[in-house]
């Protein structure tokens, strides 16, 4: 099945997204059984990926979310026309609340340049554009955005309660994960996938 979010009420079926960067999210709601699987790139994030889920949960009642390992801010450079993109979606679609639009740059957005010369231990980043971009001219501005951050806060614009106990490990800087972005700055071959699954347990007789 080749989609960017799965739900689902049925008992012993596991929902997995697979990611390799992006960010995984999976949705429960105890009132109906309801669970969900999300992944949320960053043009899920600008199209309401997360907000078109919640809204499939046919009832009333609250709706926990937990988000899995993905990369970093620190490690996840693009140009700022993804940053533009990202504020237009958000903004058009309502996906964040007033404060987080009006605020989106200081909350979600650190500057790649000021960031290397402000500190003399960061190694120099590599001068690459993200590869997801569908912009036919590219920005020279370099940004770091911060998807899982924003992630969780659409999260909570959509009513759904954030659970924080996942790991907070980034897929670019710890080896233990899959990394994209890391395979096509390494210029290895390929890459796998992790898996974030949620499953119904059966109902107990």
């Amino acid at each position: 099945m080749s989609a960017d979010a799965m739900v689902s009420r049925q008992q012993g079926l596991g929902l997995a997204i697979m990611t390799a960067d992006c960010v995984p999210i999976v949705l429960y709601q105890p009132a109906s059984g309801q669970m969900a699987a999300i992944h949320a790139g960053w043009q899920g994030l600008a199209c309401g990926v997360i907000q078109a889920t919640v809204q499939c949960f046919t009832q009333s009642g609250q709706i926990k979310a937990w988000i899995g390992v993905c990369i970093s801010q620190d490690s996840y450079e693009v140009g700022a026309q993804v940053r533009n993109q990202l504020l237009k979606g958000c903004t058009e679609n309502k996906l964040l609340n007033t404060a987080s639009i009006e605020h989106f740059d200081s909350l979600y957005v650190i500057d790649s340049v000021a960031t290397i010369k402000g500190d003399s231990n960061t190694q120099h980043v590599q001068d690459t554009v993200d590869k997801l971009s569908s912009c036919d001219k590219v920005d020279a501005m370099k940004i770091k955005l911060n998807l899982p951050k924003l992630a969780a806060d659409q999260l909570s614009a959509a009513g759904v309660i954030v659970d924080d106990t996942l790991s907070s490990s980034c897929s670019y800087t710890d080896d233990h994960y899959y990394s994209y972005r890391r395979q096509t700055h390494l210029q290895q071959p390929a890459t796998g996938r992790m898996a974030l699954v949620i499953v119904r347990s059966l109902a107990v007789s």
